[in-house]
């Protein structure tokens, strides 16, 4: 089951650690609610724990086919059969 919230563990240009810091730049801006704020966090998890089973944990190892597996990861979770 995924976190619900980021915890920056994997040093400071670990893929954690950047999303963290992307939600606080989120933050500090103002022009962004905290209902998207959180729903950002939410989402970012969800992708960072898929990514730490895959032992992805670098911006840099994310490619496109890594995306698209991860689109095809989401579209399995909501049909109704899989």
């Amino acid at each position: 089951m995924p976190r619900k919230y980021l915890e920056p563990t994997d040093g400071p240009q670990g893929l954690r650690t950047l999303m963290v810091r992307y939600l606080e730049w989120m933050k500090v801006t103002a022009t962004f609610t905290e209902a998207t704020i959180r729903g950002r966090e939410q989402s970012l998890a969800y992708f960072a724990d898929w990514c730490a089973e895959r032992t992805i944990g670098r911006t840099q190892d994310i490619t496109r086919p890594t995306l698209e597996r991860y689109q095809r990861h989401l579209f399995a979770l909501r049909k109704a059969d899989g």
